[in-house]
């Protein structure tokens, strides 16, 4: 049976059906026998259909009042008429559906104003009772007006007045694939009209792909937050405004994994969701951060500081608790520099927040600040503040580092607070150790390209061989005060002061007091000055010093004038100086009782250094006599 130009309007002029072809292949042998009506395969080509729902009817109000005559005596009838439908296939038909006494919305997909053209499907083994219809979807894609594209639907479906279920699924979208189990439940159709608060859905997923374009179809608020998940498994069930989700596989990006459990409440309002993540492991790399966070915290200026790509690989064990963009942390993280455990908090929501205790045994921090000098160090620091970037860098820091390892003599504890706003930090600390006694004070500024730094500390009873200060294994400085006015970019450019006043310190030859020493630096790295000066001794260099290479060159002076001292020679830069040196007298002010009394002499000498490159030019020297004991 074929049927074309079938056209069916309301009695307003409104359009209700027009079928442009309808192909039945129909078998009428049991008719007779069984009132049973076999269509073996239908087909709908170029059909358009339109249902308008109003507050107290329809636009088909008229079609079920014609065909639902006023209640009559009823007779009793042998066999009620069955039709049992093989196939069913729909070629590019057009489905539209308004209903006028629901709200409707503009930018996500309208479950009460859908226009979905493009509609093929090949719907196999129907099976359909008075309450429920069994069918095999061997095909079906559709457009949806708002851009929604179901580009492939495939599964074994169950739909009745109370259920649809899809089992063996394969549903491909315009950017998703999700495989596996769908099943969604309710008291009736009405509460599609109210789906995410009235629809109970349970899901089994794996080997699917989730992109967050497809979720903002249904959801105006994830426009702001960007996505692509590779589900390798999970398990969700409950509505939409609260889902549980458990043993959840995900990768993202290059090498972003996670595992664990999620609860989800809020949604659709992504900006009022709380995620609940329980039993976490998350592994990811500085690359994929720096690619999802931005993405995730809808900022495309966000950057993770340059310092943290050293971190690497980063994985995660733990809990996460909050809204997408700000949650609270309580977990363990492990990176290629060492673990750090934390409770704290961290917020994206219009620039990086962060607050909390953060705590490791055991952190290479050299290798983190790109310093030879430090090693490992432990530490627990309570934390806030705020920014991402060294100009927007925000903290208040307050704790200990433990077991701190600098030039490879490890300090037991230094106690430490301050706060590092604007490009700045002032803080004070104090390291109590076996070895030392020191209490600081700092400030120091690198908001311009030389740094500030002003130091203010206090040694007592600090052995300087012990903490790898001093090749010599008897000097320790009993009392000292240090205080720097320093400023540069590099050692060849600082200028400033450094003071050390009442020093009182211990060799094996006694025990000495100086009053005070006092080093300036002035000039650039072209003509510079050099001085100390205190009670004991009187310093001057002067000239083009490179105070980097300073040492190899005069290492290169004994070789040549002493070549069996065997020091490895070493390049250096340009050498153009004078040196003046003068000593005073310095007798110990508690002689060693080991020792004979001994004192430095005064002495004079004054040299004169020319080098360019590794070329020794010149050298003068005034004879000067040595140190008496």
């Amino acid at each position: 049976m074929i049927l074309e130009g079938f056209e069916l309007y309301s009695p307003h002029g409104d359009t209700i059906l027009i079928a442009e072809k309808l192909n039945a292949s129909v078998d009428l042998n049991q008719y007779w026998d069984d009132k049973k009506i076999v269509i073996n395969k239908l087909t709908l080509e170029n059909t358009t259909a339109y249902y308008q729902a109003y507050k107290d009817s329809s636009n088909i109000q008229f079609l079920l009042q014609y065909f639902t005559p006023p209640k009559k005596k009823e007779k009793k009838v042998s066999k009620n008429l069955n039709f049992d439908l093989k196939q069913l296939e729909l070629i590019n038909n057009q489905f539209r559906y308004l209903d006028h006494t629901k709200k409707h919305y503009a930018k996500v997909v309208d479950f009460g104003d859908l226009d979905i053209k493009q509609l093929n499907a090949d719907f196999r083994n129907i099976k359909l009772t008075d309450k429920s219809i069994q069918v095999d979807i061997k095909q079906l894609n559709l457009r949806e007006k708002k851009g929604l594209e179901v580009k492939g639907l495939v599964a074994k479906a169950f739909v009745s007045n109370k259920r649809i279920q899809l089992d063996k699924l394969l549903l491909i979208t315009n950017k998703s694939t999700i495989k596996d189990f769908v099943k969604l439940e309710f008291n009736s159709f009405d509460d599609f009209s109210d789906f995410n608060n009235r629809v109970n859905v349970s899901l089994r997923i794996k080997n699917s792909i989730l992109n967050s374009e497809d979720i903002a179809f249904f959801s105006s608020s994830m426009h702001r937050v960007k996505f692509d998940l590779k589900i390798k498994q999970a398990t969700a069930q409950g509505r939409v405004n609260h889902i549980d989700a458990k043993n959840i596989q995900i990768e993202t990006e290059k090498a972003t994994k996670l595992k664990g459990n999620v609860k989800i409440i809020g949604l659709p309002d992504i900006d009022q969701t709380d995620f609940k993540l329980t039993d976490l492991s998350l592994q990811s790399t500085y690359a994929d951060l720096q690619v999802i966070l931005p993405k995730l915290s809808n900022n495309k200026n966000f950057k993770l500081p340059e310092i943290v790509k050293i971190l690497n690989t980063v994985s995660y064990q733990g809990d996460l608790h909050g809204l997408y963009n700000n949650f609270h942390i309580d977990g363990e993280l492990k990176t290629e520099l060492g673990a750090l455990s934390t409770k704290s908090s961290l917020n994206f929501q219009n620039e990086t927040q962060f607050s909390g205790l953060y705590e490791s045994k055991s952190f290479d921090i050299g290798r983190f600040l790109n310093n030879s000098l430090l090693k490992t160090t432990g530490f627990n620091l309570n934390l806030k503040g705020k920014g991402s970037s060294s100009k927007t860098l925000s903290i208040d820091l307050d704790g200990n580092l433990e077991n701190f390892n600098f030039r490879n003599y490890t300090y037991q504890q230094i106690p430490i607070s301050g706060i590092i706003a604007e490009e700045k930090f002032k803080g004070s600390g104090s390291i109590k150790d076996p070895n030392a006694s020191i209490d600081f004070q700092a400030d120091v500024d690198w908001s311009d390209t030389s740094v500030l730094y002003n130091l203010v500390a206090g040694i007592h009873e600090t052995n300087l061989y012990a903490l790898h200060l001093s090749q010599q294994d008897s000097i320790i400085v009993h009392n000292t005060t240090i205080e720097t006015n320093l400023k540069g970019s590099n050692i060849n450019n600082l200028v400033g002061d450094l003071k050390a006043n009442n020093i009182n310190f211990s060799t094996k030859k006694g025990t000495f007091d100086i009053k005070e020493v006092v080093f300036q630096a002035s000039g650039d790295e072209i003509n510079r000055l050099l001085t100390v000066s205190s009670d004991v001794v009187v310093a001057s260099l002067i000239g083009q010093i490179d105070l980097k290479t300073i040492v190899p060159y005069f290492k290169m002076l004994a070789m040549r004038y002493a070549p069996a001292i065997g020091f490895e020679t070493e390049l250096y830069n340009n050498q153009n100086l004078n040196w003046t040196f003068k000593s005073n007298h310095l007798n110990p002010s508690r002689p060693s009782l080991k020792r004979k009394s001994a004192s430095i002499a005064e002495q004079l000498c004054t040299l004169n250094f020319q080098a360019r490159k590794t070329l020794h030019n010149s050298i003068y020297i005034v004879p000067f006599s040595n140190i008496v004991a």
